[in-house]
């Protein structure tokens, strides 16, 4: 009966210990995914905040209808893109756009990722213009549908 208690007692702590890390790794994915949702809707993003993104695309996509949806650009570039690249401004005009961001200072590796981007089915990128610096590569893409 000792025997039993013990492989008992064992058994639920071993259930409480991964209950404990279920718990914890799930907070902490949700406080990412509210960080998250905080850089695209602000804080007061209401009491369901993906459907308020829902409805921001929405708008955006109706706001250039004929024009590049700029959510599933991103989408389409980040296929391509890996840890190393980083997008600071997006700029979209009708069926044009102008990406513009860092890389890391890897040449081979810049090259290798343009190349990658050459390879899309849906947009045409082109380098505008490319400046070496200390943090990395600033890049300038051009962008349209192919």
């Amino acid at each position: 009966m000792a025997w039993i208690t013990a492989i008992g007692l064992l058994f639920g702590l071993g259930q409480g210990m991964r209950w404990y890390t279920n718990t914890s790794q799930l907070d902490r994915i949700e406080q990412e995914l509210h960080a998250q949702y905080a850089s695209v809707l602000g804080e007061d993003m209401g009491s369901s905040p993906f459907g308020r993104l829902q409805f921001v695309h929405g708008q955006a996509t109706a706001q250039q209808q004929f024009g590049l949806d700029p959510l599933v650009l991103i989408a389409e570039f980040s296929r391509h893109a890996d840890f190393m690249v980083r997008i600071d401004k997006v700029a979209l005009s009708g069926e044009r756009g102008t990406l513009e961001g860092m890389y890391t200072p890897d040449q081979a590796a810049f090259k290798a990722f343009l190349q990658e981007l050459d390879t899309d089915e849906e947009y045409e990128f082109s380098l505008e213009s490319r400046e070496e610096t200390l943090s990395g590569i600033h890049f300038v893409l051009k962008v349209g549908r192919r």
